[in-house]
């Protein structure tokens, strides 16, 4: 019942977007730019469990939304939505190309967190990336799995994925 309510809401979603799409494209007099939208799922198994998950990501030159989701067979389900606003400079070209160039970055690796290159993470690293947040403080005392303050490479690696999601993926045979 549940992956069908999923698929659902998902087919929906993508429906409804994509017809406002559609409709706002098909003004010759409309000054709107170009929305991309995209659709993915996935089907695997994890522990022997089948599940699917979904995404339908709707974007803008500055702006993106998505939902995703996932469903598994023994029940267990999560769903969840993002949005994200990019912001530009106005420059002068001068007849020049600029080129809008974004970065993503790997959560599950560290150098990513070890700013200063030292082969350590400390707190202030972790509030560098993150703000002065408790999010960042509880992240920090949980990859800190000895204590000692200082989160050293194989720890990281050991706690990353007990404590960040994006570094729980499964291979393709669907296991750990």
């Amino acid at each position: 019942m549940k992956v069908t309510v999923f698929l659902v809401v998902m087919l929906v979603v993508g429906c409804l977007s994509t017809d406002d799409i559609l409709r706002r494209g098909s003004d010759s007099n409309s000054k709107t730019k170009r929305w991309d939208h995209s659709f993915n799922t996935k089907f695997g198994r994890e522990n022997g469990v089948p599940y699917i998950t979904g995404e339908y990501t709707l974007g803008h030159d500055n702006f993106e939304t998505s939902i995703h989701g996932t469903v598994s067979g023994n029940g267990n389900w999560e769903v969840g939505a993002s949005v994200e606003w990019r912001f530009k400079r106005n420059a002068k070209t001068n007849g020049k190309k600029l080129y809008n160039v974004s970065f993503q970055i790997d959560p599950c690796d560290f150098v990513t967190y070890d700013l200063d290159k030292n082969d350590e993470i400390v707190l202030g690293e972790m509030h560098a990336i993150f703000g002065d947040s408790e999010m960042a403080l509880r992240l920090y005392i949980d990859m800190d799995g000895n204590g000692n303050a200082v989160i050293e490479k194989e720890e990281f690696y050991r706690q990353a994925p007990q404590f960040i999601k994006e570094c729980t993926v499964l291979d393709p045979k669907g296991e750990d």
